[in-house]
């Protein structure tokens, strides 16, 4: 049996969960102290969840807009909430508007770099079949004109225009 180990995210030391694949009709047998701490007493409890296939996946945000250069972060969500997490492959249909810039948690977080103005969509497909998507839309970059217009210029006019 694999343990692995998850302090809690507060860092006050006092709750944590221990995630393991469990064999059916197995019994297993949980001991828990405290790590670092003089107290020897204390109550601990357990809950067990049954893992199921995943039914459904969704993006926690179905819709993202922003501007070029933009990070912005999306989540992967298994429904049910027991269910079991699957590989996910990930695709964007047009690249040169937004790209996968990290991808983590088993597959779950992602961060999409947004590259360029337009519409895109990102699909994700687990091994199992099920899809969600995400449509993403980035801002064309917006022309300012600074007054007098410029044309067939060289860069000494330029720099020495009073």
């Amino acid at each position: 049996m694999e343990e692995i180990y998850h302090n809690d995210d507060d860092g006050d030391g006092n709750n944590f969960s221990i995630t393991f694949t469990a064999e059916a009709n197995t019994v297993y047998y949980l001991k828990a102290r405290p790590y670092y701490s003089d107290v020897t007493e204390g109550k601990y409890s357990v809950k067990v969840s049954e893992l199921v296939a995943a039914q459904d996946i969704s993006f926690s945000d179905e819709r993202i807009h922003g501007a070029i250069g933009s990070l912005v972060y999306n989540e992967i969500i298994f429904s049910p909430e027991n269910a079991i997490s699957e590989t996910v492959t990930l695709e964007i249909d047009d690249e040169s508007v937004a790209k996968i810039d990290s991808w983590w948690n088993g597959g779950r977080s992602l961060d999409i770099r947004l590259v360029g103005g337009g519409t895109t969509t990102l699909t994700a497909t687990t091994e199992s079949g099920l899809t969600a998507t995400c449509e993403i839309s980035v801002d064309e970059p917006t022309e300012i004109s600074l007054g007098e217009e410029i044309t067939e210029s060289t860069e000494d006019d330029i720099l020495n225009k009073t």
